[in-house]
């Protein structure tokens, strides 16, 4: 590809298992830290609650 893209073979199956790892346990932990949820960072706009109605 180029200089900046010059990496190593990447290991697949150790890759999933790590990315799994960190979804199963440390965003969890991350989320404890933070008082707060990925899924609503992630959720979909409410028009409701932009106008302030519930």
């Amino acid at each position: 590809m180029g200089v900046l893209f010059n990496f190593g073979e990447l290991d697949e199956k150790a890759t999933i298992q790590k990315v799994g790892k960190f979804f199963k346990t440390d965003v969890v932990r991350l989320e404890r830290m933070a008082n707060s949820s990925l899924n609503s960072a992630l959720r979909s706009p409410n028009l409701g609650e932009l106008l302030g109605h519930e």
